[in-house]
């Protein structure tokens, strides 16, 4: 984000360095991403800062531990329509600052050399499951919308000068938004169905599932237990050490359990 653009949301920010202090690039970046004309920045709504009110919606940015606003999140959508936005690093690139004098400089300092690779890092959507089995009230909430963003970002780190197991830590100075890759809305009950295949036949295991999402068991498990918390889902008993679920009755979908 540009330092001018960066200043305007400043500037209308209703309440000016609650939400702002300590911004990153990134969070900034996805606010004006999703901000609409007539938007209002960092408002007091009931005693909780919003990052953006549009006419029709509350906007949460969260790049990172949904758990730490569910709590705020519904108690906003007791009052309107909330989306919160989740960006998942799909592609990464990092850009070092080289030499040791780069400890303590100034990130937007003029002559300092840059080393930029690409982190062969990959995640995709179903990574967000990481962060719902800490928030599975998210999920199919009313008035509670997610959108799951695929995103390219550069990380500008530094080294540290703080020695871990004989090696210099990096220090993330800054991340910025690249580009959107690919984003999957969450709006209602069956938006997040719809991401269970239709075709399974009899109840749902984590193996059947992680099989035919391809995906590993482990992140199947975690979609099963948030469809579960969420109320989508239903335990039907194991089949040897794997837990069968079944949809619930009101979801109108497959094999169902009153």
């Amino acid at each position: 984000m540009s330092a001018s653009t960066r200043a305007t949301a400043a500037s209308l920010a209703e309440a000016p360095g609650i939400g702002l202090y300590g911004e990153t690039d990134l969070h900034a970046e996805l606010k004006a991403l999703y901000a609409s004309p007539l938007a209002r920045y960092e408002v007091n709504i009931a005693g909780k800062i919003v990052d953006v009110v549009n006419p029709d919606e509350f906007v949460e940015i969260q790049t990172r531990n949904l758990a730490a606003i569910t709590a705020k999140v519904l108690s906003l959508a007791c009052r309107g329509a909330v989306r919160v936005v989740y960006p998942i690093h799909a592609e990464r690139f990092i850009e070092r600052l080289a030499g040791s004098e780069s400890f303590g400089a100034d990130p937007a300092g003029a002559g300092l050399a840059m080393a930029r690779r690409r982190s062969p890092l990959k995640r995709n959507f179903y990574h967000i499951f990481e962060e719902l089995v800490h928030a599975p009230r998210l999920v199919a909430s009313p008035n509670v919308s997610l959108d799951v963003l695929l995103v390219r970002v550069t990380e500008l780190r530094r080294r540290s000068g703080v020695l871990y197991r004989g090696r210099y830590r990096d220090e993330v100075l800054e991340r910025r938004l690249d580009a959107v890759l690919e984003r999957r809305r969450f709006d209602s009950q069956a938006d997040w169905l719809n991401l269970l295949p239709a075709n399974l036949d009899g109840p749902l295991t984590s193996g059947a599932l992680g099989t035919a999402l391809g995906i590993a068991p482990e992140r199947a498990r975690q979609i099963l237990y948030v469809y579960c918390r969420a109320g989508l889902l239903a335990e039907q008993g194991r089949a040897g050490r794997q837990k069968q679920y079944a949809y619930a009755a009101h979801t109108g979908r497959g094999e169902t359990t009153t």
